[in-house]
């Protein structure tokens, strides 16, 4: 166990290892009711929403979600978030557990004079994450939900371990999951969220910890906050690009983001694997004797037995399979700078040739 944003937190139950491949070969199931989760209502929640990303709020359809990020005045990532349109003017923003009084006093900064609530509803509720081409088989046991109906960055209201609860079609793995969101379940009174863990369990999923998520995020090249992005860096220096909506403009940010995206940045956020060593945060990528660029997370990957990373390099070089070298307390190891997901796709991940339920 560790001290995690307040929360003790399980860094792993049997094996980082094992509990990674769980969640790649089968199901694996994760607690992150530490997360950040606030409820936002009323007549201009969609305005408030839409002025704090770069990302298409306005069109998002009830029972949709989306994975955007809240921006600052210089186009820093002030969070990276997942908005889940509940019913029209009214949503809910889960973001992650280290920003949760720095969200809510970021959004209530900039609705002063706007007709919305924000409420912070993190300590009410509890928020269990199921993940791996079997999800879908362990859902449809516990969950009165037609799973094939699902759609990914869907979500729906449903019955789950007989109580019931907001499912996602969403994860930060990589692979095909569901996020359960149990309303009235305090940290005080967490009794629901025992059941439907317990069911979990006992239907199959092997639970899993905080190094197991770190590991299976880095696979498929998603970002943690804090350490690959910050309130230092825009979206389009971290490849997030795809995030800003084209022709949208208003939103905090914009114009940094606009500009660097016409003029190009200076810095690019890349993943890598490394042949033979692993990098770790801090760590400096150089290019032919000269250093081009920084580690900000590295790991062990079980499903390719090597190093894998990301960090920032020179723009120059940031196309896929450049050529670097990690300074790994001295000794240079050389890595090769992948396009992510770092895993084979026909083989592993949510776009798997072969799915499985839904």
């Amino acid at each position: 166990m560790i001290e995690f944003a307040g929360f003790n937190l399980p860094l792993y139950y049997s094996s980082i290892v094992s509990e990674h491949l769980a969640v790649r070969e089968s199901v694996g199931v994760f607690d992150v009711s530490h997360m950040c989760r606030l409820l936002v209502r009323g007549r201009d929640a969609t305005a408030l929403l839409e002025r704090l990303v770069p990302s298409d709020i306005s069109g998002l359809k009830d029972g949709r979600a989306k994975y955007t990020v809240f921006c600052n005045e210089s186009g820093g990532v002030v969070d990276d978030t997942i908005v889940l349109k509940v019913e029209s003017d009214e949503y809910i923003v889960v973001g992650n557990a280290a920003n949760r009084e720095k969200d809510l006093n970021w959004m209530l900064k900039h609705s002063t004079e706007l007709d919305v609530q924000i409420d912070d509803i993190s300590e009410n509720t509890a928020l269990i994450s199921v993940q791996g081409p079997k999800a879908a088989e362990i859902i449809k046991k516990v969950a009165a939900l037609e799973v094939e109906r699902l759609q990914r960055f869907s979500h729906t209201r449903a019955e789950v371990a007989g109580h019931q609860a907001i499912v996602s079609r969403t994860g930060y793995t990589g692979e095909d999951g569901f996020e359960i969101l149990l309303p009235e379940c305090s940290v005080d009174a967490p009794d629901k969220a025992l059941e439907v863990w317990g069911e979990m369990i006992s239907s199959g999923a092997q639970p899993c910890g905080l190094g197991a998520r770190d590991t299976l995020r880095l696979e498929a090249g998603l970002c943690l906050y804090g350490q690959d992005i910050d309130d230092g860096t825009t979206p389009i220096e971290a490849a997030l690009t795809w995030l800003v909506k084209s022709g949208k403009t208003g939103y905090i940010g914009y114009e940094t983001i606009v500009q660097q995206m016409r003029m190009g940045v200076s810095k690019l956020r890349v993943c890598f694997i490394v042949s033979d060593g692993i990098a770790r945060r801090g760590y400096n990528l150089i290019h032919q004797g000269k250093k081009v660029g920084v580690v900000t997370s590295g790991t062990y990957s079980p499903i390719l037995k090597k190093g894998i990373g990301m960090g920032y390099v020179d723009a120059r070089y940031a196309e896929p399979e450049t050529e670097l070298d990690v300074d790994i307390r001295g000794r240079l190891c050389r890595a090769v700078v992948k396009k992510p997901p770092l895993y084979d796709t026909a083989k592993y991940g949510w776009g798997r040739r072969h799915s499985s339920v839904g």
